[in-house]
């Protein structure tokens, strides 16, 4: 025989409501912290291209056992590894998101030993993304190797 009582079957109006606001709130409390993270990403990514480029000169001068150029544009859109005038790999760089500063740099000289010969001091250059307000320096020591450092401000 039947009874009176029926079985509630999936959700009702309100309920369902309440958790379409709920998953709106928790949205706009994590969307900033993924922006930052997206940011940071491709900042690091970009510094991380950078050392690549130039770890992979190093070795090139070595390997050739020749001098090899590598080139920044003025505004960083682009690098270049050379052989006098063989072109051995472009780079260009994501600059949506970011600013950089070479402080003067243009190129350096790698020798067969794999050591920079020109410029004759430690070179730094700036990455910086506003966004975060956060950067990287990339220095290149006087024997070529590269490391990174964190900038505290842009």
């Amino acid at each position: 025989m039947l009874s009176g009582i029926k079985k509630q079957i999936g959700f009702t109006l309100v309920e369902l409501l309440i958790a379409i606001a709920l998953i709106g709130i928790l949205l706009s409390l994590a969307l900033p912290a993924f922006n930052n993270t997206v940011a940071n990403a491709s900042l690091t990514s970009n510094v991380n291209l950078l050392v690549g480029a130039i770890n992979l000169a190093r070795s090139e001068a070595v390997e050739r056992n020749a001098s090899i150029t590598f080139s920044v544009s003025g505004d960083g859109s682009q690098w270049q590894i050379t052989e006098g005038a063989n072109l051995i790999q472009t780079y260009s760089p994501d600059q949506k998101r970011m600013s950089y500063d070479g402080n003067g740099f243009t190129s350096m000289v790698i020798l067969p030993t794999g050591f920079r010969q020109l410029p004759a001091s430690a070179v730094q250059l700036d990455f910086c993304n506003e966004e975060i307000n956060s950067g990287r320096r990339v220095t290149i020591s006087v024997s070529g190797s590269p490391s990174v450092s964190t900038l505290g401000g842009c």
